[in-house]
């Protein structure tokens, strides 16, 4: 269940005129001082409104694809604890391929359901995403769908994508 309770006053960073400038901080902090965080209406989605577990996040974590001499271009589509922003697992895919096989979804949950002992009640898709077979083996082993727009989850995934994009940036 996503709550977002006020939490209690207490003295924090100044926050800037120009939230656009550093969104993501600003969010933060936002939700720091406030509790919760609104975006056109509607409560923005944050780490503390989940426990460890609750609900996980697939998402692609590179920017451009990684790009192999001998295997080609890739994709890495990541598994992440809502809670925790621990990354669980991931995947390679094709980057020409639209989204992952059917046996590489089945793949991408079953090594993080090992890692956590258990399968979380949700998960977190991009609406920008092709993820038709990783949303429907969700489905099939019990677990709630929600799609959401990219935007909503960048408190979540961005700073993983900042390291590998600074870990796999190329020449």
């Amino acid at each position: 269940m996503i709550t977002a309770a006020p939490l209690p006053a207490k003295p924090g960073p100044i926050l800037s005129p120009r939230p656009q400038a550093d969104s993501l901080r600003y969010a933060a902090a936002a939700m720091q001082l406030c509790g919760s965080v609104y975006w056109n209406n509607r409560p923005m989605l944050h780490p503390s409104q989940f426990e460890v577990n609750e609900a996980w996040i697939a998402f692609r974590l590179n920017h451009a694809p990684v790009r192999t001499v001998r295997d080609g271009d890739f994709n890495c589509i990541a598994l992440m604890d809502a809670a925790s922003c621990f990354i669980l697992c991931f995947e390679f895919a094709a980057a020409d391929a639209t989204q992952l096989s059917q046996m590489q979804s089945r793949r991408l949950l079953e090594k993080a359901r090992s890692h956590k002992q258990q399968l979380p009640r949700t998960l977190f898709v991009p609406t920008e995403d092709a993820a038709d077979l990783l949303t429907s083996e969700a489905t099939r082993q019990g677990i709630d769908v929600v799609r959401v727009a990219e935007s909503e989850l960048l408190i979540f995934v961005g700073e993983a994508r900042e390291g590998f994009a600074e870990r796999f940036a190329g020449p």
